[in-house]
C-alpha cells in the first residue's frame, strides 16, 4: 500500500513539473483554452468512468472491491488533474472561464467522493441518483470543453 501511494504522489510530482515546465504560469488566452480544453477532457474522461462502474456495480456485473479500486483511481486522477490546472493562472479576460471550469473540476471530485462513500457504505439505493448526477456533470464537462477547444 505505502508503495503505491509513493507511485501516486511521484506520478502527481511528475505531472506538476511537466505542466509547469510546458505552459507559463500566465498564458495567452489561446494556450490557457488549450490546457483548460485538457483538463475538462480529462476530467469527462474520470467523471463518465466512475458513472459507468457505479452503473456496472449497480447490475450485479462489477466485483465491489474492483469497482472501489476504480473510484480510488478516477479520485486520485481528478486531484492530479484539478491541481495542474489551478497551478496555471489564467489571462485576465479568461477569469470566466476558470471560475467555471474550478467549479465543474470540484463538482467532479466531490461527486466522486460521494459515490465512493456509498460503494463503501454499501448504500445501494444511491447509485442511481449518483450516476445520474455524473450524467449531467459530464454533460457539462462536454458542453464546456467543446466551447473552448
Amino acid at each position: 500500500m505505502r508503495r503505491r501511494a509513493g507511485a501516486e504522489l511521484a506520478a502527481g510530482l511528475l505531472a506538476s513539473v511537466l505542466v509547469a515546465g510546458c505552459v507559463p504560469a500566465t498564458p495567452d488566452d489561446a494556450t490557457y483554452e488549450d490546457r483548460t480544453a485538457q483538463t475538462l477532457g480529462g476530467a469527462l474522461s474520470e467523471v463518465a468512468t466512475v458513472q459507468k462502474t457505479l452503473e456496472t456495480l449497480h447490475q450485479g456485473k462489477m466485483f465491489r472491491p474492483t469497482a472501489i479500486v476504480q473510484l480510488r483511481n478516477s479520485a486520485s486522477s481528478l486531484d492530479t488533474n484539478a491541481g495542474a490546472y489551478n497551478e496555471v493562472h489564467p489571462p485576465p479576460d479568461l477569469d470566466w472561464l476558470y471560475k467555471k471550469t474550478d467549479t465543474l473540476l470540484t463538482q467532479a471530485q466531490d461527486t466522486t467522493n460521494q459515490a465512493a462513500l456509498a460503494i463503501e457504505r454499501h448504500q445501494v439505493d444511491q447509485y442511481p441518483k449518483i450516476a445520474k448526477d455524473l450524467g449531467k456533470l459530464a454533460d457539462q464537462l462536454d458542453k464546456l470543453e467543446t466551447k473552448v477547444s
